[in-house]
């Protein structure tokens, strides 16, 4: 059973400085892992912080009748643990459910759009979710069936960003933050717990259908199949061996190594990262959203490749516009470091020679500076081809009152209003080669005091036109520059790196 004073320990290890919030948000189902991480919370409540504001939310799916009083009798059983109740139905835009091939899916981020939502109104930053480690073995094999990298083999973290692209900027700190207090307890400890306080649960059975998910296959044959073959006393020693590697406490420990191995290795970039900024061999222009870094040989010669390889990923993520970037550490690992050390190994004898890659949409200009003994790595938006281009372009209709934030190429939140009437703008990137566009952008700009900033300018970075006064207006919103005077503000953010250590 899981004491409060176990679980208020674990919960404050979750937050720095032990700065636990006023506010959080706990995603409720019903289920039995969910129900004891509310109740235990509720106790946390009632023993160090009377104060805490709790609230559940219990999403109806509406995949089945009677699904919403379902949800809404999951908050009879916590509101007496001084925890609020909100139940919120998903909406699917009257497509039929049983039509939606990848619902699993389609659900989980409508999930997680109404917890964000929720938390927005409520001001929290903290949603508290019911993972445990029996989840946690199940994600560790699942991505050993998908060939993941160590990293990916970490599987799910204590505290986290939320896993879905941000809707809006980072700003001060308000980043909504995935908290999960259970993650080092067995589901035999959260059962026991919820039986011994009295506390029923509402069992999901579709968690018990192997046929449905492979989750749940791994699920029964971690948790029923390989302890039953495992107690039976006649199994020949080989089998038993065989099973033994993938029992459970095989599985934790395996998973306890590779969190051990990765916890080095984040060391070790965190010192390689703070070793170059010191040096001045690591100058990231926010502007442009480029990266300059220079490695000295010895830094190529010593760290181990998948350092450098979590390294570079970690720094590339404001330059790149990939939409899924989080599915792409491999690229790097596995194919450009191995081509960036192999140019290395073989040109460092050399005068200085060149190499430029393309991945995650991030070109890498390569320079080995054989005199000075560093490589010297320019990191870049690639350049947009036409089709890049128009998908990156995009047209709003201005008012008075500040728009949205709106999303540019995956790398810049803007967002505008006008000093004037309402006008169209278009949003397009930056095109250093299109001559006849630069002409045209040096001719609006003529007489301007910001005129030498153009030749700064590098490829991809927004550049919103519009026409005011039957004359073509420009503004380059990185630079606070404009082409005329009282047309519009704005406001820009370069994305806020998720992988920032």
């Amino acid at each position: 059973m899981i004491s409060n004073k176990l679980f208020g320990d674990v919960v404050g290890s979750c937050f720095k400085n032990g700065t636990f919030p006023e506010r959080i948000v706990v995603a409720l189902s019903g289920g039995v892992d969910s129900l004891c991480l509310t109740y235990l919370l509720g106790q946390f409540k009632r023993t160090y912080k009377p104060n805490l504001q709790i609230t559940a939310i219990t999403i109806d799916h509406k995949y089945r009748s009677g699904s919403r009083q379902e949800a809404e009798n999951v908050g009879l059983v916590v509101r007496p643990w001084g925890v609020d109740h909100i139940v919120k139905t998903l909406e699917y835009e009257d497509r039929d459910i049983a039509e939606i091939t990848n619902f699993e899916e389609v659900a989980r981020e409508k999930r997680y759009d109404v917890f964000e939502q929720i938390c927005r109104e409520l001001n929290v930053k903290s949603l508290f979710v019911a993972h445990n480690l029996n989840d946690q073995i199940e994600t560790f094999l699942q991505r050993l069936q998908q060939n993941s990298s160590l990293f990916g083999l970490v599987g799910l973290r204590a505290v986290d960003y939320l896993p879905r692209v941000p809707r809006t900027p980072t700003v001060n700190n308000d980043s909504i933050h995935i908290v999960r207090p259970l993650l080092s307890f067995d589901k035999s400890e959260i059962i026991k717990t919820c039986t011994e306080n009295n506390i029923e649960w509402f069992e999901d059975h579709t968690n018990s259908d192997i046929r449905l998910t492979k989750r749940n296959l791994l699920r029964h044959l971690v948790s029923n199949v390989i302890p039953s073959k495992l107690s039976n006393k006649d199994i020949l020693l080989e089998e038993r061996n065989a099973l033994l590697l993938v029992s459970k406490e095989s599985l934790v420990e395996t998973h306890n190594e590779v969190r051990s191995v990765v916890h080095d290795m984040q060391r070790q970039i965190a010192y390689l990262e703070g070793y170059l900024k010191e040096h001045d061999l690591f100058k990231f222009d926010k502007r442009n959203l480029l990266l300059d870094i220079c490695l000295p040989f010895d830094v190529l010669d010593t760290y181990n490749p998948m350092v450098l390889s979590r390294f570079f990923y970690q720094n590339m993520y404001p330059i790149s516009s990939v939409k899924h970037y989080h599915w792409s550490y491999a690229k790097l690992e596995r194919h450009a470091i191995p081509k960036i050390l192999k140019f290395y190994n073989t040109k460092k004898i050399n005068t200085a020679d060149t190499m430029k890659l393309t991945y995650l949409n991030v070109l890498l200009s390569i320079t080995l500076d054989t005199a000075n003994k560093q490589m010297q790595i320019l990191l870049t938006r690639q350049p947009l081809i036409h089709n890049d281009f128009s998908q990156v372009c995009f047209n709003c209709t201005l008012t008075s009152q500040w728009s949205d934030w709106l999303n540019f190429d995956r790398r810049y939140w803007i967002k505008m209003k006008l000093q004037t009437s309402n006008i169209n703008v278009s949003i397009q990137p930056y095109r250093h080669n299109d001559v006849a566009f630069r002409k045209q952008l040096l001719s609006a700009f003529k007489g301007s005091d910001s005129k030498p900033f153009l030749t700064h300018l590098h490829e991809g970075i927004p550049l919103i036109t519009a026409y005011h006064n039957s004359k073509p207006f420009f503004a380059l919103p990185t630079y606070n520059i404009y082409s005329q005077a009282d047309v519009i503000d704005l406001e820009w953010l370069p994305k806020t790196n998720l992988y920032s250590l």
